[in-house]
């Protein structure tokens, strides 16, 4: 709950507990990474780094929670590059991703479900253990949905490049993306509205973009702006 729920809590290393005749629980103590000085100079990278992709979409009433929900994908998905090579701990937090711009999975996930709370949009962690993956299942118009901006993001980084196959997608259409590969089936398959499995977001590989108040977007497939 910890890890999942509460994504700036990253300087959290386990819990532990003890058990009172096995009929409640009288103590809970935690083990941190860092002190609290070390999580005082980190959380501060950690909201500034976050703030800056929450920017003109926090409290923006004149865009929707799908639009909310895409911009905030897209700029995650530039912000942070995945970790190739030896992956430090920090990659496995949403701080990796808002102060290190480098993450695995599980930072995305947790990021993502971090943006989406600041701006109103109920999200949970999902993962596969078949797959070794993690992702988001995002509420909209209280309908769940699968998000995964990690599959998103194209390995290695192109500027301005972001991918849209996997962003609301219905479990079936999340499979389609290759989520049940190696026969994974150890995953949320509760989402089941297919409204934006084939949506006009698919066609663009690029950033949407807002500006002022409105939101602009290449159209891949009609080559137009």
């Amino acid at each position: 709950y910890i890890w999942y729920e509460t994504p700036e809590l990253f300087h959290v290393n386990n819990l532990g507990y003890t058990v009172k005749t096995y009929t409640y629980i009288p103590a809970v103590y935690a083990n941190y990474r860092y002190n609290a000085t070390q999580y005082k100079t980190m959380y501060s990278d950690f909201t500034v780094g976050a703030n800056k992709l929450l920017e003109n979409i926090k409290g923006n009433e004149n865009l929707d929670d799908v639009e909310k929900a895409l911009l905030l994908h897209d700029r995650l998905a530039l912000s942070c590059e995945y970790t190739n090579g030896t992956i430090p701990i920090e990659s496995y937090s949403a701080y990796g991703v808002f102060a290190k711009k480098d993450a695995v999975c599980m930072g995305y996930a947790l990021a993502y479900d971090y943006l989406l709370r600041e701006v109103g949009i109920d999200s949970y962690y999902c993962s596969s253990n078949l797959l070794n993956h993690a992702w988001n299942i995002v509420y909209i118009n209280g309908k769940e949905y699968h998000v995964d901006v990690t599959w998103d993001d194209p390995v290695y980084d192109r500027s301005g490049r972001v991918n849209h196959d996997n962003f609301l997608r219905s479990t079936e259409g999340i499979i389609s993306t290759g989520h049940n590969s190696n026969g994974a089936t150890d995953f949320y398959n509760t989402p089941t509205d297919v409204t934006y499995d084939n949506y006009f977001w698919q066609n663009s590989d690029a950033a949407f973009q807002l500006v002022g108040d409105d939101i602009y977007y290449i159209d891949g497939s009609a080559k137009t702006l």
